[in-house]
C-alpha cells in the first residue's frame, strides 16, 4: 500500500464508527405538549441490545387533566426518574412507562407517563415521533399522562385523570463509545500505528542511502 496511515486512519475511523452504533442512546423529549399546552421536559437512556431504560430524568407541568366522564380538573406536575413498578406491560423499543420512584400518593398524588413511539428506538439514533394526537394512535392508544389525586395511588377508578400528548418526538444524544472500543482495541491499533510509522522511517532512510 502507498500510503500505510491513510489505511490506519480508516481502519480507525470504521471501528469507532461500530462502536457509536453499537453505544446506548441518550434521548432528549422535544417540543413535547400536552393538548392543554403544558409542557414535557427531559430525557432518558435507551440501550436497543439490552432493551433497557435507564438514566430517566422527565418533568410535567401543571396543566388541564380530564377525569373519566369528561370533566376537566387542574393537576400539578410530576417528577419521573425510573420505569413504572405500577405497569405490568414490560418496556420495550416502542413503549414505556415511567413513574417516580419518591412519589407520595398520601401528600402529592401519583403520576404516570406512557412514552409511546411511532417507530422503535434503535442505537444508531435518528428522530423518532412520539404517539400524539396529531396522527393515527398506535395499538396502546396515544401517549400522555395518567395521574391520581392525593391521597390515592395508582389505580384511582373514578378519579383517574389523563392528559395526552399533542405533539413532540425525541431526538439522540449517543454516549462515547468507550466501552464498546475497549483498551485492548486502542493498544493494538497503537501498536499498528507505531509498527507503520517505523517502516516508513527505514525506508526513507534506506531511500536516503542509495
Amino acid at each position: 500500500m502507498k500510503n500505510p496511515s491513510s489505511f490506519a486512519l480508516a481502519l480507525l475511523t470504521a471501528m469507532l464508527s461500530v462502536a457509536a452504533e453499537a453505544a446506548p442512546v441518550k434521548w432528549y423529549l422535544q417540543d413535547v405538549t400536552f393538548e392543554d399546552g403544558a409542557r414535557v421536559e427531559g430525557s432518558f437512556v435507551f440501550d436497543a441490545d439490552t432493551n433497557t431504560y435507564s438514566d430517566i430524568d422527565v418533568t410535567t407541568s401543571p396543566g388541564v387533566a380530564e377525569i373519566v366522564g369528561g370533566v376537566e380538573t387542574t393537576v400539578s406536575g410530576f417528577l419521573y426518574d425510573r420505569v413504572s413498578t405500577r405497569i405490568v406491560l414490560a418496556p420495550d423499543p416502542e413503549i414505556v412507562y415511567i413513574d417516580d420512584a419518591a412519589q407520595d400518593a398520601i401528600g402529592q398524588g401519583v403520576g404516570i407517563v406512557e412514552l409511546s413511539f411511532r417507530s422503535p428506538l434503535t442505537n444508531a439514533g435518528g428522530r423518532v415521533q412520539l404517539a400524539t394526537t396529531n396522527g393515527p394512535p398506535v395499538p396502546s392508544g396515544y401517549a400522555g399522562e395518567f395521574s391520581c389525586p392525593p391521597p390515592l395511588d395508582y389505580p384511582c377508578s373514578d378519579e383517574f385523570r389523563i392528559r395526552v400528548f399533542a405533539s413532540g418526538f425525541v431526538t439522540p444524544q449517543p454516549f462515547q463509545a468507550v466501552p464498546i472500543f475497549g483498551p485492548w482495541n486502542f493498544l493494538a491499533l497503537a501498536g499498528l500505528l507505531l509498527w507503520l510509522g517505523g517502516r516508513r522511517v527505514t525506508s526513507g532512510q534506506y531511500r536516503g542511502t542509495r
